[in-house]
């Protein structure tokens, strides 16, 4: 039940997460870093383990890496699944916080492997869940928060103009284990409610299924939010459902940074949805 990623970097240097690290620095990952339920949805986490054995988690080196991914998969067939998540290296310095970061995405399955058989007419809704890392520094860049966003996926395919569009964290949005970084230290708070949501603006969707679209950052209680910069990118399955013989789910990976008058902010992450009239 363990997956290891490896990171390739253009440059040649490698980064590589082992997912069988289940104890950091006295936690135990397992009282709280996945779940196994009816829909068979696997949660893992991995961290970063260098030629020394070292893992780096914490603050201390001046570095936070560390990976996070789900498995969503059939019980019978274990050849039919779909992984989606990301990975972050964070070199941590006095100034630039946020452009500090160094962040992969994926998403993946081999219900996606190959081009879409997509119907002429007609849309799809898609259902389902987002998650990924957040970070928050005020303008001042003295305090940085960070934590997993975790928030509902909604989803439209129109078929007949070749269009899709949605909403990331429309209706429920949150931060996992927040952690609030000063010259005081590291606090940590479970489960903060965020105002902070995405608009996935409408864009094209390809006859192969694929599609590439842009983000404008939302703040609910009215907040006005710059978006600096968002891309959401993603696909629909191979396999087609009985009754509206429309592809059955859509993955992706989606990514914003933005600015208002309290700081400079992203999220970067991935997604999955399914097809609700399936």
């Amino acid at each position: 039940m363990d997956l290891d990623i490896t990171i390739s970097r253009f440059d040649g240097s490698r980064i590589f997460f082992d997912g069988s690290k289940r104890i950091v620095y006295g936690i135990d990952l397992n009282d709280f870093s996945y779940d196994l339920d009816d829909e068979a949805l696997w949660i893992g986490y991995s961290y970063f383990q260098d030629a020394s054995m070292n893992i780096s988690e914490t603050a201390n080196s001046g570095r936070i890496q560390a990976a996070s991914y789900r498995v969503q998969y059939n019980t019978e067939n274990s050849d039919d699944y779909v992984s989606f998540g990301y990975w972050l290296d964070w070199k941590l310095t006095t100034i630039n916080l946020i452009e500090g970061l160094e962040m992969g995405l994926f998403a993946d399955g081999p219900d996606f492997e190959s081009a879409a058989n997509l119907p002429l007419t007609g849309q799809a809704t898609y259902s389902g869940d987002f998650f990924g890392e957040f970070m928050h520094a005020n303008t001042s860049e003295t305090v940085v928060q960070m934590g997993q966003y975790e928030a509902d996926l909604e989803m439209t395919a129109n078929f007949g103009n070749d269009t899709i569009s949605g909403c990331i964290g429309c209706n429920y949005r949150n931060i996992n284990t927040l952690s609030v970084i000063s010259s005081a230290g590291v606090s940590e708070y479970t489960d903060q409610p965020t105002a902070y949501y995405a608009r996935l603006n409408p864009t094209t969707l390809s006859n192969n299924g694929q599609y590439r679209g842009n983000i404008t950052v939302r703040n609910v209680t009215g907040l006005s939010v710059n978006t600096l910069d968002g891309e959401y990118a993603g696909k629909m399955s191979t396999l087609n459902g009985d009754d509206t013989n429309s592809p059955v789910e859509t993955v992706g990976t989606a990514y914003a940074a933005w600015r208002d008058s309290n700081g400079t902010g992203l999220v970067g992450g991935a997604f999955l949805g399914a097809n609700d009239n399936e």
